[in-house]
């Protein structure tokens, strides 16, 4: 069979010279089904699905043609002989690699599967960084007092040291593997001569582009965690900062190699500048960047200790339970104050996963065929808003008909997303407003109760109910002062 070569290929093939890079693949244990979104047989593609009818045989059930090309990697060839490799199989929170192979008639042999490793060489790799703030202790606790007076709020904290802040750009992967250029913020604190702990903070659900940590010299999470004696990074994540392409909202992989390649970065940084870590590391984060802390401990545990060993980590008011909690929501008659997290999800999965959909599927018109646009990173999220319907408008019954079904890829796909499905080997401190009415509480509850039944002991989930913090914008409100109650358990396990 004659493999066409194209120039996108080519580079991969020179970067990974026995591999042409793939999407993920998903499986469901629900039906033992296993989708692969591109297939390519003698010059045509095909989104095929397979059953698990023994432990190592497949049936083939459906081969769909279909013209387009994956958003990332290429179709997988399949020989002459009916024999491929699957390189990205999501299940259960890991990816895996399988080789398949033909037997007769609609019948196929799964033989050699083993986790996948993506150590590959430039992963992590600092690029550039651009000094583009300093800021000394009296400024900082000026800046604090600005927010306070601002905000009506209440902000306690004060600076232990001037800050030196970076923007970095690094190599990271996408969700092909493939290596990208991801962009960060990183402060580093000034004028101690100790060694630091490191923590990695992840913001919440942004949609523009320049809204991204890196984007603002005067981010107050991360310069507030610095002037608090941390060494610190804020990666964009893909599709923001720097990276131009849509952003894979709530997929756990991106998230977590993203964070991982951005922490690489920053540990060369430091060392550059002459800063010394103390080897803790701390994850925290809010909203998305709840759900990013989450899937960033779970993989740093699975996949990385011989680099990294997590000291806590603090994930707060993050959709954990996609395929149960937030599905719930988007089935709720009652109106989400952020309707565009919703369609947000859809895009990046589509993306992602390549269904064999068009947006039609999905939005009624004349959203399919405009929606793509609002989410190119130029637009905010309060003006994505205001320009979507209510939902009765805007979806398409055959997406409520999708996420209805039980074993429909989309449904799978949230559910392989879910966070919480794994075994914590150091405290992770769960915090979330009681009355969020934009991520439920009941994310954080679902997690801890699945913790708590597998005895997963160190724990433990903090549900808040202050008055001060209960009008208007629970979510918006309860950011700030959530991050200093998780900054405060750090505080006390330094060493």
């Amino acid at each position: 069979m004659k493999l066409k070569i194209n120039s996108l290929i080519l580079i991969y093939l020179c970067t990974y010279p026995f591999t042409i890079l793939q999407g993920e693949v998903l499986f469901s244990s629900q039906n033992n089904s296993l989708y692969a979104p591109f297939l390519n047989y003698q010059g045509q593609n095909y989104a095929v699905e397979f059953s698990l009818i023994g432990s190592d045989q497949l049936q083939l059930t459906k081969a769909t043609p279909r013209s387009d090309q994956p958003v990332y990697g290429s179709p997988l060839s399949v020989d002459d002989q009916l024999n491929f490799q699957l390189q990205r199989i999501n299940f259960n929170g890991q990816l895996y690699n399988a080789e398949i192979k033909f037997q007769q008639g609609n019948q196929f042999k799964i033989e050699n599967i083993s986790l996948l490793d993506e150590n590959i060489s430039g992963r992590g790799e600092l690029l550039k960084s651009t000094l583009v703030n300093e800021v000394s202790q009296s400024q900082f606790d000026l800046l604090v007092s600005f927010y306070n007076l601002q905000n009506g709020t209440n902000l306690d904290i004060k600076a232990q040291n001037d800050i030196a802040v970076y923007s970095v750009s690094y190599q990271t992967i996408d969700p092909s593997g493939a290596l990208s250029i991801a962009s960060a913020l990183v402060a580093l604190p000034v004028g101690a001569d100790i060694s630091y702990p490191l923590v990695a903070y992840q913001h919440g659900t942004e949609v523009l582009r320049s809204g991204a940590p890196s984007q603002d010299v005067n981010d107050l999470p991360t310069i507030g965690l610095a002037a608090s004696g941390y060494v610190v990074v804020s990666a964009d994540y893909l599709g923001l900062g720097e990276s131009t392409t849509l952003h894979p909202y709530v997929h756990a992989h991106s998230l977590a190699t993203a964070v991982i390649d951005a922490l690489r970065a920053t540990k060369t940084l430091s060392s550059d500048k002459g800063i010394s870590l103390n080897g803790q590391l701390f994850l925290i984060g809010y909203s998305e960047g709840g759900y990013a802390t989450m899937v960033l401990h779970r993989e740093l545990q699975n996949n990385y200790t011989s680099e990294f060993s997590v000291t806590a980590s603090a994930p707060m008011a993050g959709p954990y339970d996609l395929s149960g909690t937030m599905l719930d929501r988007f089935f709720d008659d009652t109106p989400h104050p952020n309707p565009y997290y919703f369609p947000y999800t859809i895009l990046a999965y589509d993306q992602v996963y390549d269904f064999n959909n068009s947006l039609s599927d999905y939005f009624k018109s004349p959203y399919d065929e405009t929606i793509s646009k609002l989410f190119d990173g130029n637009f905010s999220g309060s003006e994505i808003n205001a320009e979507i319907p209510e939902k009765s408008q805007l979806y398409a019954q055959s997406l409520y008909d999708q996420l209805g079904e039980q074993t429909s890829w989309l449904k799978v796909a949230l559910s392989e997303n879910d966070s919480y499905r794994w075994i914590p080997s150091s405290p992770v401190y769960l915090f979330h407003c009681l009355k969020d009415d934009q991520v439920p509480y009941q994310n954080s509850q679902v997690a801890y109760d699945y913790f708590q039944s597998i005895q997963a002991n160190q724990v433990q989930l903090f549900i808040i109910n202050d008055e001060s913090l209960n009008q208007s914008d629970v979510h918006s409100n309860c950011g700030l002062p959530l991050l200093l109650k998780g900054k405060a358990l750090f505080d006390a396990m330094l060493q």
